[in-house]
């Protein structure tokens, strides 16, 4: 709760920190609520009388280091980081991002999930038994490629002498120093934990700058680190020269309680190997000292693996079993893809017994003639040289590759091979050198059916580390340094080696899941090239097992985010799912009766479906309406599934910010409607769904009141009769009551469709010229009367249905369509042919956009686009300003209708997606403002400068969430910018003028040298009137403005004043 500040003020009482749980040996978990209490502000309470409960806790922490000295084991993976942290927390009321990012909890063994498996060096995760609730199938995820790492310290301020003091006391502690002779004392895993300790100390040191850089105790903690290297080092070359002479065996030297795999990771994990490469202070020299050190070290595990490799080769099996038992092992599943997953595995765990190294080593060594002891410990040391990648990568990586080509036993050189893919550098010769090393690896494994799956597991691996550093190191053209060169030699080998996958029959679904992820990288990757991968991508559809299916379902958007032609893709996708669902589709819908005629289908293919269609809606907005449509379709013919569905639609609500699925799906109602009535869907079954549109299925006339605008047109349209006899039924009222009552909707909904090109036109002509007069029982001249009286309704409505879609299916459309709508119906009713169709401007003879008119339109529009959760819905709302503007021509220059476009737009400007529509927006009233040029437009343009101006700079401001960079394109903004200044019209620079100062940003370096010339181009006598005019503004109004309002204004003056 402290890590989340959902607690800011409380107080720990000193009865409780005298408890043995702090004064005694305190646990990582007591440790780390220190290191959170200590360093927040407002939890501390009376900080004088907090003086001695902190000395008392510093000296119970540093006795956890003195313990280690004395040769107790304490140090551990957890430790490391929390007496650090723990230390400068008490002493500087700092802590660092080690405890302060979000899965700082991963720090614990209690926290520890072990019912799923974690490969730490990759992004994903399998869990071993997935999630069958309703919960889990609906959760839809975004996966991101890439990490953010926190850099969030906290800092509570602790006053001088309390600090000083406390510094003081860690500074006199004479724990962090050891002799030769103790260091003899402790084994090799305890050395390295050590060593991280004392990083992670200094680490903490440095960032909360409360010991001096320069200081002695920082260098001889430094002296210590560089202390300890120098005598492993002398430790691994000992042993590497009694081997060469046969006088020891490996397991007498490397003998420890704990893994030294893992305690290398902890250590060389450190992030003080990280501050060299972002920071330039003198501590810097002493890193680098420490960083050569362990390049030493790196080259003596290397010369010991030499050594290993070949006494495994002139020795026989008896000789090397007796010399190399084996403390810890660490088996990658990387490396073992076939183990049984109902089992858990601890990836840490340590053998003793050899029976027991030899029962699990035997089912996947391909070694023979080698000892599982000898393979063991090479795995691991292989495992230790690759943790050396985050202080020296290039050079971690030449060793390795050095080794691969030496090393004879398969499993070594595979595990080998695998840490080369896993840290691949930017560098073509190294990228290309890996690509071949796995062609040669599945040449040689073509005819075992495990050494082909382990080649399937490297390029996963590989194709993995591709896409995080795919936006690392990029070319001119956005490409990573090393893609060239496999577009052009290796992508085909690639490729090849991906294809080979999908031809291995290998029953383990973990191993299709890992498949299935090679497709996905290699599309994201290489789109250009993997247009044969879509066929074994939809194949997988069918697989029997259902995990494969589930996983494949949320892997399916790979498609729509790398192609476009979605609506194609959209139909390959639903010709390989499988079983039969209700489809609309403008060339052969499949209608409901089709899919109840085929009888009870697959459940787990169904629910695999649902969750495809789930996921595509969230990522393609093209097919969205039919996803959404077709989820809606089979909670209405398969009840069973409604849990499901109404779950769907709750997770694709959130993952498109809105506050419920009702109002996600109110955005969605008008095509989820037409399709039902299209497929005829029963509309008894739409009332059975209600409780998914969030009415309550105790009101059913409530739910068909709500529909009924939309569902009403779309019955007439298809002629179905029955359907509107039965909405009569429901609604307790006649059917022309009931067309009469929703006569605008229906008018304004048909005569849009009998203006547009869709396959409705003809139909829509009917319903205006007979149908609607026929079921409404009204004449002609009653149709044309009730068009004039709600002539304003029509035009309203008509707003609500606009669409930025290229093509645009019922019951939306174009703007141009609703622009020579809504002049054919203001202008004429139905009996006025357009004689300039490309005129969309309106006469206006009956007045129907009098000023305050169109300010209600717009507030209506405001009103939609803040009701649409997401930019995908806004565009089409925003588009309604388009059609306005285009309807109104010079009339949308009047100072009310202009000052709301430009609020509205303004909002939302900033969005990057809306950015390029918001700018057309603004370009076409410009272009109005232009075309009627005067005194009086000038003036109103003017006033709007300050208005609009500051939110174009807006968005020229770069954005630290993507990277530094403004948000969207900016030409599109930087070309208004210079419409409204440089390019203006003369008579608005006194406007311009008055503009506050521009930021200095290159891209706006002429525009702020043109202002800086009106500027100084102003006449004394000038400033003096204007000034002198705008404080007789102020002082009238005094009596009509807030306080506030007043005081801002004088600052104003004041600014503009002193400037000039």
């Amino acid at each position: 709760m402290i890590m989340r500040d959902q607690v800011h003020t409380s107080v720990v009482s000193e009865d409780t920190w005298n408890l043995q749980t702090f004064k005694q040996s305190p646990s990582p978990s007591a440790l780390y609520f220190i290191a959170c209490y200590f360093s927040r502000i407002g939890l501390q309470g009376d900080l004088s009388n907090s003086s001695l409960v902190r000395k008392n806790l510093l000296r119970s922490t540093l006795e956890l280091i003195q313990s280690v000295s004395k040769g107790s084991s304490l140090l551990n993976e957890q430790n490391v980081v929390m007496i650090p942290e723990a230390i400068f927390s008490i002493c500087a009321g700092f802590s660092s991002s080690a405890i302060n990012s979000a899965n700082a909890s991963q720090l614990f063994d209690e926290c520890k999930d072990f019912s799923k498996l974690l490969l730490e060096s990759e992004s994903w995760v399998i869990k071993d038994e997935l999630g069958y609730s309703v919960e889990a199938l609906s959760e839809i995820s975004t996966e991101s490629s890439t990490k953010v790492i926190s850099d969030k310290c906290n800092r509570a301020h602790l006053p001088g002498h309390i600090q000083q003091q406390l510094l003081d006391q860690l500074m006199e502690f004479e724990g962090f120093m050891a002799s030769n002779e103790q260091l003899e004392k402790v084994d090799l895993c305890t050395l390295v934990y050590r060593c991280s300790l004392l990083c992670n100390l200094i680490h903490c040191a440095l960032l909360s700058r409360a010991i001096e850089e320069n200081s002695l105790f920082l260098k001889e903690l430094f002296g210590h680190v560089t202390g300890i290297i120098k005598y492993m080092i002398s430790m691994v070359m000992k042993k590497h020269e009694e081997l060469s002479h046969g006088l020891t065996s490996v397991g007498s030297a490397f003998e420890t309680a704990g893994s030294i795999l893992s305690s290398f990771q902890t250590f060389l994990s450190a992030p003080i190997f990280r501050l060299r490469s972002v920071s330039n202070r003198a501590s810097s020299v002493l890193i680098k000292g420490v960083t050569v050190l362990l390049d030493e070290l790196l080259v003596e595990f290397s010369q010991l693996f030499s050594r290993l490799s070949s006494s495994a080769n002139n020795s026989d099996s008896e000789n090397t079993s007796k010399m190399l038992p084996i403390s810890s092992v660490n088996l990658s599943e990387d490396l073992n893809p076939f183990v049984d997953h109902k089992s858990v595995v601890d990836m840490d765990f340590d053998m003793t017994d050899s029976g027991e190294v030899d029962s699990i080593t035997a089912s996947v060594s391909g070694s023979i003639g080698i000892s599982s002891r000898l393979l063991e410990w090479k795995l691991e040391l292989v495992g230790v040289i690759s943790t050396f990648f985050s202080v020296s990568a290039p050079h971690t990586w030449e060793i390795l590759y050095n080794l691969v080509e030496k090393e004879s036993d398969v499993k070594v050189s595979h595990a080998i091979l695998l840490n080369l893919c896993q840290n691949i550098s930017a560098s073509s010769k190294s990228l290309s050198s890996v690509v071949h090393l796995l062609f040669d690896m599945r040449e040689k494994c073509a005819s075992l059916l495990l050494g082909s799956a382990d080649c399937l597991t490297h390029v996963h691996a590989l194709l993995r580390t591709l896409m995080v550093t795919r936006d690392v190191g990029q070319n001119t053209d956005g490409k990573l340094q090393a893609y060239n060169e496999v577009s052009n030699e290796n992508q085909d080998i690639l490729l090849d080696l991906v294809t080979k996958g999908t031809e291995i029959s290998i029953t383990d679904w973990f191993f299709r899941i890992k498949l299935i992820d090679c497709i996905t990288h290699f599309i994201h990757l290489f789109p250009d090239g993997a247009q044969d991968m879509i066929g074994h991508f939809l194949n997988m559809l069918h697989d029997t097992d259902y995990r494969v299916r589930l996983y494949l379902a949320r892997k399916m958007v790979v498609l729509f985010e790398t192609w476009e032609g979605h609506d194609e893709l959209f139909r390959d996708v639903c010709s390989n799912i499988g079983v039969k669902m209700v489809q609309f589709s403008s060339e052969i819908p499949v209608k409901s009766r089709e899919v109840l005629a085929v009888g009870p289908q697959s459940v787990p293919v169904i629910e695999t479906v649902l969750i495809t269609l789930a996921h595509l809606s969230v990522h393609s907005e093209e097919v969205e309406f039919e996803c959404a449509f077709m989820i809606s379709a089979v909670a209405a013919i398969q009840p069973s599934q409604r849990k499901l569905e109404y779950a769907l639609f709750d997770s694709i609500s959130r993952k498109l910010s809105y506050a419920s699925r009702s109002k996600y799906l109110d955005q969605l109602m008008g095509p989820i409607l037409f399709r039902w009535v299209a497929c005829e869907v029963s509309l008894v079954s739409l009332v059975k769904v209600q409780e998914m549109f969030g009415f309550d299925t105790a009101k059913p006339k409530e739910f068909i009141e709500h529909i009924c605008p939309w569902l009403l047109s779309f019955l007439i349209l298809r002629g179905d009769a029955a359907g509107l006899n039965w909405i009569s039924k429901t609604l307790l009222q006649p059917l022309s009551a009931v067309i009469k009552g929703y006569f605008v909707q229906i008018f304004g909904l048909c005569i849009a469709a009998k203006n547009g090109t869709g396959p409705e036109k003809d139909l829509a002509e009917t319903v205006l010229y007979e149908s609607l007069l026929q079921l409404g029982e009204i004449s002609e001249f009653e149709r044309d009367d009730l068009i004039r009286k709600h002539m304003v309704s029509i035009v309203g409505v008509l707003l609500t249905v606009s669409s930025t879609a290229r093509q645009s299916e019922l019951p939306y459309f174009s703007k141009e369509i609703l622009a020579r709508t809504i002049k054919q119906v203001v202008d004429g009713f139905m009996d006025t042919a357009d004689d300039d169709s490309a005129d969309t401007v309106v006469i206006d003879k009956v007045n129907i956009f009098r000023a305050d008119r169109v300010f209600k339109f717009l507030l209506a529009i405001h009103q939609q686009v803040t009701e649409a959760g997401h930019p995908r819905h806004m565009s089409h709302r925003l588009c309604a300003i388009e059609v306005l503007i285009d309807v109104l021509g010079h009339r949308v220059v009047h100072y009310s209708t202009c000052f709301y476009i430009i609020c509205i737009v303004g909002n939302y400007i900033w969005r990057q997606p809306l950015q390029g529509q918001c700018c057309n927006i603004l370009s076409k009233l410009l272009v109005a403002f232009n075309a009627n040029s005067s005194t009086e437009t000038v003036a109103v343009l003017g006033t709007q400068l300050q208005l609009l101006v500051p939110k174009l700079i807006t968005c020229c401001l770069p954005n630290d969430q993507e990277g530094g960079c403004p948000n969207g394109d900016l030409s599109k903004v930087l070309s208004l910018l210079r419409q409204l200044t440089v390019d203006a019209d003369p008579l608005l620079y006194d406007y311009i003028r008055d503009l506050e100062p521009l930021p200095g940003l290159d891209c706006l370096k002429d525009i702020k040298v043109f202002h800086a010339s009106l500027s100084d181009s102003y006449a004394s006598r000038d400033q003096f009137l204007k000034g002198s005019s705008l404080a007789c503004r102020i002082i009238f109004a005094e009596s009509s403005y807030t306080s506030q309002e007043v005081i801002i204004g004088r600052n104003h003056l004041q600014r503009r004043c002193i400037c000039r």
